[in-house]
């Protein structure tokens, strides 16, 4: 008998307590929250981007000029309601005049 065999067959005759298995379902729960909550993060954070784009869009349409590099202009013409706009991560986005973006500076992509 080789000796894999005779670890495979050991593992089936020691008895696993109880609470192992709710501490292994805790832990399973656990990781699939983190990964929701990231995966929420980073959907909310491309949303935020998207609308601040469209909004940079119509000022730059009716203004004629890019908005400031923090976006502020645009809380005091009217398009948004907050002077800074928080990302999901901490931080605040930012705008790109050489690709007239809004980018988030705390993720690596711009």
């Amino acid at each position: 008998m080789s000796t894999s065999i005779r670890c495979i067959a050991l593992l089936h005759r020691f008895r696993w307590p109880k609470s192992l298995s709710l501490l292994v379902v805790v832990c399973v729960s656990v990781f699939l929250a983190i990964n929701a909550h990231s995966q929420y993060q980073i959907l909310q954070d491309q949303s935020n981007i998207a609308k601040l784009n469209q909004k940079v869009l119509l000022y730059k349409q009716v203004i004629g000029t890019n908005p400031d590099l923090n976006l502020i202009d645009l809380y005091h013409k009217g398009y948004t309601e907050q002077r800074l706009h928080r990302t999901p991560f901490g931080g605040f986005y930012r705008f790109n005049p050489s690709q007239s973006l809004v980018y988030n500076p705390n993720t690596a992509s711009q």
